[in-house]
């Protein structure tokens, strides 16, 4: 896995070879940084996926810190009861059922609603 080195900070990434990618792009998530291109782009040169994510090194510097931070703000949802579950940008209450169900069925209308099997 190639490394981009900026001052004292190693950022390891990704390069992956896409047939529907039309121009090279950046990915950036608090586990990766990922270089989608071309499927014809070369491995050297100026048109390069390494050259591509050298010129850029300063914006993905900032992705990755911006990633990091916002990643150590985000708290895990609880799955209980009465709690609310962030979806599609609104707070969505969440409730769990035991039910005569052979097999754990979600629904979500208004509200999750997950039904699971009764113990015997």
């Amino acid at each position: 896995m190639p490394n981009l080195v900026i001052g004292r900070t190693t950022i390891p990434y990704a390069i992956r070879r896409s047939q529907k990618a039309r121009r090279k792009r950046i990915v950036v998530t608090p586990q990766a940084v990922e270089v989608v291109v071309p499927k014809d782009t070369p491995d050297d040169g100026p048109t390069s996926a390494t050259t591509f994510i050298d010129g850029k090194r300063a914006w993905v510097f900032n992705a990755v810190a911006d990633c990091q931070g916002h990643a150590a703000n985000v708290t895990p949802a609880r799955c209980a009861s009465g709690n609310k579950v962030p979806y599609r940008g609104r707070n969505l209450m969440l409730t769990v059922e035991a039910a005569d169900v052979e097999r754990v069925v979600i629904t979500c209308r208004s509200r999750f609603l997950v039904e699971h099997p009764k113990k015997l």
